[in-house]
């Protein structure tokens, strides 16, 4: 039997639960992600046509001078790939159950705005300070590796003048500034030696300049109090998005972080309600470490970033050991100790109250990566399969 495609003109939501988005709204839900995501708009894109794209970097090639007849030396370039792997960035919505029993052509544009939300602000908290990464480096992780981290100050002109530094002088050119928009009353006090102002705030149609760099926003969440600022040659940062976003219809699921007046579990079947879950496939790729620095608050300890090249991982009982591929982890929580996850959810605000399994621990994160609206709902490992069907 066919599945019935989704038309919002025609079909009613309750027979058609799961599949993708219609095309017009993922568009415009994937382009707002965009305008959304300070990572984004920073960042090149790379066409993400399959799960694991290869990309190839050519350097070793240089210029000489030459006298006339004489031979040009020649250098012998060298190849370097990388892979960029895209992963699941999930949100799940309540939503009330009437919503099944019409025909909603308002009903994904009614949840777009906050799908876009949520999806740029995960994906960002991932990609700046590594927070539930499925990815094991990050702006703030490499900067660390590169030992380019600088201690906030009062002197804000010193601190972002300094971080500069710290990439110029590995010979990359910083070409823009992600921070939070609580650092703007910062900026606005801070004057350099000449009395002048540091900080430039945009008038209509531009962008905000600090020290003469294009300056972007997150949301305060997306930064996780693990950084003021990440500045970077951004020529060096690269994402994809691979195909269109798939949507599921929840009726029976328990939302474990959203809590009811008992503080239970929300259970849609019990309050008559759905949810939404939308489910959309990003990769992230930094080139070079030495190209980023970060700001970050005084005593701050910073997780420095593992290496991009792959590494050995002995799995549990008979087999070989694999080479996983280069610059993603498998699971980038199977290493943490039981402790260490209660600290991941604590600090994400997942509630794992009478879960005790340490791989029951790991599921609730692995599940909880981008899952995140207002209270980061997440649904039960056994209540919803993992894959969307197309």
């Amino acid at each position: 039997m066919s599945r019935i495609k989704f038309d919002p003109d025609t079909v009613l939501l309750q027979d058609a639960i799961r599949g993708k988005i219609p095309r017009n709204i993922s568009n415009e839900i994937i382009s707002g992600v965009q305008k959304g995501s300070a990572v984004m708009k920073l960042a090149e894109e790379k066409e993400q046509t399959k799960v694991v794209e290869e990309i190839t970097y050519m350097t070793g090639i240089g210029a000489y001078w030459v006298s006339e007849g004489q031979v040009i030396k020649t250098d012998s370039p060298r190849f370097v790939k990388a892979e960029m792997r895209a992963h699941k960035l999930a949100v799940i919505i309540p939503a009330t159950r009437e919503h099944l029993k019409h025909a909603m052509p308002n009903f994904f544009e009614k949840m777009k705005k906050e799908v876009i939300k949520a999806f740029h602000e995960k994906f960002d908290q991932a990609a700046l300070v590594g927070v539930l990464s499925p990815w094991n480096r990050s702006a703030l992780s490499v900067a660390a590796k590169a030992e380019n981290i600088v201690n906030e100050t009062a002197d804000k002109y010193a601190d972002i003048n300094a971080a500069m530094g710290k990439v110029e002088e590995k010979d990359f050119e910083p070409n823009g500034l992600a921070t939070v928009r609580a650092q703007r009353v910062k900026y606005r006090g801070t004057r350099d030696a000449n009395g002048q102002p540091i900080f430039n705030q945009a008038t209509k149609g531009e962008v905000d300049e600090l020290l003469g760099l294009p300056v972007t926003y997150a949301p305060r969440e997306s930064f996780a109090k693990k950084a003021v600022e990440l500045i970077g040659d951004w020529n060096y940062a690269f994402y994809g998005i691979l195909d269109d976003i798939t949507y599921e219809i929840l009726t029976e699921a328990s939302l474990s972080s959203l809590k009811d007046e008992y503080g239970e579990p929300l259970n849609l079947a019990e309050r008559d309600m759905i949810a939404l879950k939308a489910t959309m496939s990003v990769s992230w790729l930094i080139a070079s470490d030495e190209a980023f620095s970060a700001i970050v608050p005084a005593g701050m300890q910073v997780e420095v970033a593992t290496e991009p090249y792959g590494r050995k991982v002995k799995p549990k009982g008979k087999g070989r050991d694999k080479t996983q591929p280069e610059g993603v982890l498998d699971n980038p929580f199977s290493n943490l100790t039981t402790d260490e996850l209660k600290a991941n959810l604590l600090e994400a605000g997942i509630d794992f109250t009478g879960v005790r399994k340490r791989d029951d621990l790991i599921a609730l994160l692995t599940g909880a990566t981008g899952s995140s609206i207002e209270q980061n709902d997440v649904v039960e490992e056994n209540d919803v399969a993992e894959e969307n069907e197309g």
